[in-house]
């Protein structure tokens, strides 16, 4: 059993984690031709406020990330694959 790390480094890694996320949703926006959140956001009835969050690394669970890689039309193992490092 691993034991649960807790302090400020953790929150760091969590949020640079989080920043990353939304980096490559931002990226992937971009590649379908979406010049800025609100018109994705909009295009696929999401509420644009809480979709420009997820862009700028707001805490997004895992079903809702599922729901944006299929409005995106990609699979997981493109979005965390190459690239996703170096975002």
């Amino acid at each position: 059993m691993c034991a649960r790390k807790t302090g400020n480094d953790d929150d760091e890694e969590l949020k640079a984690f989080y920043e990353k996320v939304g980096r490559r949703l931002k990226h992937f926006r971009k590649l379908k031709n979406f010049s800025d959140y609100d018109k994705f956001a909009y295009a696929h009835d999401l509420n644009r406020s809480q979709y420009g969050a997820y862009e700028t690394g707001r805490n997004l669970n895992l079903k809702t990330l599922h729901l944006l890689l299929k409005l995106l039309e990609i699979d997981e193992t493109t979005f965390f694959g190459d690239g996703f490092r170096e975002t």
